[in-house]
């Protein structure tokens, strides 16, 4: 009888340990959340924006005072655009890195001016305005912040660009009395630094449309840090716009 009992207590010590030895033999289940967001992503940017300049009294002479107010009179803001592709590296759902190469127009331009002349002559403008444009290589490296839960999430991104000058032109626009209007081109050579920074800061909506795509809608602002212009009158050039980016995400 006690072997008995004592048959029937081991065999009842096996069942519980049982489940224990299958898990050591077959090893530890582990359930892996997935992420939430890419890792890395890729996509092209595009914006159209206003541009134009803030001027500056470097060396404090009256007569430059009077020539910002001169300027500022008879110039206005200018329709420019920016184009690229950049690429995002994301620690995390609500914070990531992002590093781009953008072509940029920006300048500025005249307000429209009547011509007058002692005797008619239709061979010549009555009106003209001449616009500033300024082309550039841009590498923006900007940090992006993340905020929300869902497939429509709030962004914001600030950093540093670095600009740099590849063309500069005037296009002197021509009005006529019967109504046609010219443009020409004049490539200019004004001594305008070739390279330099600007602030940029941006902030918006991010649309996740699938695990690996995202589309990105923000206004913007960029304003030159350095100098454009480094004479007695400096100039620095300045965007704003609205942005729409488009990337592609993975891992």
């Amino acid at each position: 009888m006690n072997q008995v009992k004592a048959a029937i207590a081991v065999l009842f010590l096996i069942l519980i340990a049982l489940p224990s030895i299958l898990t050591a033999q077959g090893g530890t289940t582990i359930t892996q959340i997935p992420k939430n967001y890419n890792t890395f992503q890729v996509g092209g940017i595009g914006s159209l924006d206003i541009c134009y300049r803030t001027l500056e009294n470097k060396q404090r002479e009256f007569s430059i005072d009077n020539l910002i107010t001169n300027k500022n009179e008879g110039e206005t803001v200018k329709f420019g655009y920016h184009a690229g592709i950049g690429f995002c590296m994301n620690a995390s759902e609500h914070f990531g890195m992002e590093i781009g190469v953008i072509y940029s127009n920006r300048g500025y331009e005249t307000k429209l001016t009547n011509y007058i002349y002692p005797q008619p002559d239709p061979t010549m403008p009555t009106q003209g305005r001449s616009i500033y444009n300024y082309n550039f290589i841009d590498v923006p490296i900007r940090a992006n912040f993340f905020a929300g839960k869902g497939k429509v999430r709030f962004f914001a991104s600030f950093g540093i660009s670095t600009n740099v000058l590849v063309a500069q032109n005037e296009t002197f626009v021509k009005k006529y009395e019967d109504g046609r209007t010219e443009y020409e081109v004049i490539t200019s050579s004004y001594p305008l630094e070739k390279v330099v920074f600007s602030g940029t800061i941006a902030a918006g909506v991010d649309c996740k449309f699938n695990k690996n795509l995202s589309l990105r809608v923000a206004p913007h602002f960029g304003h030159n840090i350095g100098r454009f212009s480094n004479a007695p009158l400096s100039v620095y050039l300045w965007t704003t716009g609205l942005s729409a980016s488009f990337y592609y995400g993975w891992y």
